[in-house]
């Protein structure tokens, strides 16, 4: 048998690393409940609802929130969002 050798397609996303400055927007974005909102921001979390895996989902600060195409929304902490994804840069 003979194999080759096959390249993933770059696929640009949109996507966000979740801070403590933006905790509330995220939140919004994915229409998700901010959690521990007596603790510091820091410790503060967001769950929101993911209605492909249909189960409930953990944001943390540093996790990065991305929006598929298909509109649902994906988390990755920052180590394998930096494996899979790197920046575009756009010139003007």
């Amino acid at each position: 048998m003979i194999t080759e050798r096959y390249e993933r397609v770059p696929q640009e996303i949109n996507a966000i690393q979740t801070t403590q400055d933006n905790l509330y927007s995220v939140a919004k974005w994915v229409k998700g409940v901010i959690k521990g909102t007596s603790l510091p921001k820091s410790k503060q979390i967001i769950d929101y609802y993911n209605k492909e895996k249909q189960c409930e989902i953990r944001i943390e600060i540093g996790d990065f929130v991305i929006k598929k195409e298909n509109g649902q929304f994906e988390v990755m902490n920052e180590s394998d969002f930096n494996e899979t994804y790197r920046r575009l840069v756009w010139e003007n």
